[in-house]
């Protein structure tokens, strides 16, 4: 069995909305033939495979898409209105079938019942530290290019985010007795510095 990685993609919790759900907008929302290829929007407008494009974003990768274009409803002006932009062209959508094969498949995970704990206990585990990296310590984005320099810059900013644990655990210490202060210090202490030292070991002259 394959790894699975249960990371939402950005439009996830936007798409579980009712509001995304009642969009007629929506691609996702559409009925799609799959034996045709074609599409069929929440107005009845249906929309047909018209020809292939590849487009670059601004980082130079190429991505691929299907360009589905609406029917002409000659016959039927209120159709044909709803078909066509307001500049008289037929309305068009592109499809990225990569992309969406991948997003169904982050779907299919999260939506899973162990997936959807795994995600439940990430908001808990995983995201307060990217919001106290990003509200409190402004680290909203790399300053660096590469993958070590990235890699060093994450643990610089994560030891910066456990600096400032240590000072509330150590401020939290002040006035305590002997026993407590032992139990506090073995448990927050060791794990301090974890997973900088996991993260960045040439940070770091010896591993906590």
């Amino acid at each position: 069995m394959g790894k699975s990685n249960n990371y939402p993609y950005g439009m996830y919790e936007k798409e579980q909305t009712r509001a995304y759900h009642k969009d007629k907008r929506k691609v996702a929302n559409w009925d799609y033939d799959e034996q045709n290829d074609r599409y069929t929007d929440l107005d009845g407008i249906e929309f047909r495979f018209h020809n292939y494009s590849v487009r670059h974003d601004r980082y130079g990768t190429e991505r691929k898409f299907k360009v589905y274009w609406a029917v002409d409803y000659f016959e039927d002006p209120r159709r044909q209105e709803l078909a066509t932009t307001q500049s008289g062209r037929p309305r068009q959508i592109s499809i990225n079938a990569n992309w969406e094969y991948f997003k169904n498949k982050a779907k299919e995970q999260l939506s899973s019942e162990i997936g959807h704990q795994i995600y439940g206990q990430r908001k808990i585990d995983v995201e307060p530290i990217f919001a106290n990296l990003k509200a409190h310590l402004g680290s909203k984005r790399f300053s660096v290019r590469g993958l070590s320099a990235t890699w060093n810059e994450v643990g610089i900013a994560l030891m910066a985010n456990n600096l400032v644990k240590l000072a509330k655990v150590s401020a939290n210490l002040k006035g305590m007795d002997k026993n407590r202060k032992e139990i506090l210090t073995n448990r927050e202490f060791p794990s301090c510095f974890f997973i900088e030292s996991e993260l960045c070991p040439e940070l770091f002259v010896c591993d906590l």
